[in-house]
């Protein structure tokens, strides 16, 4: 397929990709969105001699979800770009299917990127998408953050996702696709208003008698970012004062963290959690409300698979053993963001947390001076239901438990 060389809708990829990237990631739905960004990311690649590799995600959530990986396939093979499809088959049908599948697509695109070795992987979010966000979150009640414009990039297990068509609106994008003669997916669900997105879609027109346009709410969130942004500096200077980190886990001193505006304390508190699940989506603000009531109380709480537990003046914060007990990989992998488990390579063992049945087989284990709910959430090799080591209470010549945890990134203030 060729792709005209003077087009007004231009990216500075190499900026956002730097000279360094030999292979850049492009996740691909078959939407509009995506395929103009493949083009224009193809049309780059092709000056700059890089390689491209491209993930479809099917969620299988509709009908029609493998034809569209599969037309994304071909349309790939065009350009002779190699393709994946990347499947979601685990959901147990419990909770909001949008944010399981959200929290699929992400593990799904980073395991990708990570046996590919790809660094950075490109998403087809637009301007729209940030004008959008904007009013759904408004409806919801959401403070900075939820306002603030979704970042430019993030990271997820050293895997880097950028939006560089952030300030690129979806009617250029379309044009975009005409004037290249291309065609794209279009989705019956961008039609029903049954979806709160398509809802708030059709009405931002009517925002434009009010003299609120697309541009002037991009400006507001901009500067909510920025907003934003001065706030996470603070935070990040409370963190050097109240949090110290043992074991993998985050230890935070309360009666410290007390000095501090409450709305650092959240923040604090969700900059934690989204740093161990290296995630990108937190809680919502009642669940983080919750969890400071409770750490002030000094009680117990449990929240996004982590468990939090005082510690004489200071809470613990450990993962929930319910949330990983059927989180299982091989050896010389990561485990659970955390841990990288090294051993032999043709082991026909796996990583699995230890639980609390296998901890009851160390009498010693409290000599170590470790909580029992962080020991029966650590890592541990097992050969079906047989335990092999536990690697918190054990030293083996075959095993070696490394964090990949960098705690300096959890203290940076800016």
């Amino acid at each position: 397929m060729k792709i005209e060389k003077n087009l007004e809708l231009t990216i500075d990829f190499d900026k956002l990709f730097g000279i360094e990237a030999s292979k850049i990631g492009v996740a691909v739905s078959g939407g509009g969105d995506s395929i103009a960004l493949l083009l224009l990311i193809y049309k780059w690649a092709q000056v700059t001699k890089k390689t491209i590799l491209v993930a479809t995600v099917n969620h299988n959530l509709k009908p029609t979800a493998k034809d569209e990986a599969n037309e994304v396939s071909q349309f790939c093979s065009k350009l002779d770009i190699q393709h994946s499809v990347l499947t979601w088959e685990n959901w147990n049908k419990k909770g909001n299917v949008q944010a399981a599948a959200r929290r699929a697509r992400y593990q799904l695109l980073t395991n990708w990127a990570i046996e590919n070795d790809i660094s950075f992987v490109a998403l087809g979010h637009n301007r729209d998408d940030v004008v959008e966000n904007f009013f759904i979150r408004l409806s919801r009640g959401s403070g900075v953050d939820g306002l603030s414009q979704m970042l430019p990039s993030f990271k997820l297990d050293n895997v880097i996702y950028l939006r560089p068509l952030i300030d690129t609106s979806r009617e250029e994008l379309r044009a975009f696709l005409n004037i290249t003669k291309t065609t794209w997916i279009e989705d019956p669900s961008n039609d029903d208003t049954k979806f709160h997105r398509i809802r708030v879609r059709k009405s931002l027109s009517l925002l434009d008698q009010m003299g609120v346009n697309a541009q002037s709410v991009v400006t507001a969130s901009k500067n909510l970012r920025e907003a934003r942004q001065a706030l996470d500096v603070y935070t990040g200077v409370v963190a050097n004062e109240c949090v110290t980190f043992k074991d993998g886990d985050i230890v935070f001193h309360v009666p410290l963290l007390l000095k501090h505006p409450i709305e650092i304390q959240r923040r604090l508190l969700l900059k934690a959690i989204l740093f161990l699940t290296k995630s990108e989506f937190g809680p919502r603000s009642s669940e983080l409300s919750n969890l400071l009531t409770a750490l002030l109380k000094y009680k117990p709480h449990t929240l996004k698979g982590f468990y939090f537990f005082p510690v004489g003046k200071q809470m613990r914060m450990s993962r929930e053993y319910k949330a990983i007990e059927h989180y299982v990989t091989k050896p010389n992998n990561v485990w659970d963001h955390r841990w990288f488990v090294k051993g032999p390579p043709l082991s026909n063992c796996c990583i699995r947390p230890l639980g609390e049945k296998a901890l009851s087989g160390f009498t010693n284990w409290k000599s170590f001076g470790i909580p029992k709910y962080a020991l029966i959430s650590s890592p541990a090799v097992w050969i079906g239901n047989n335990l092999e080591v536990a690697l918190f209470l054990e030293s083996d010549d075959l095993w070696e438990l490394s964090s990949i945890t960098k705690e300096k990134d959890f203290f940076e203030c800016d």
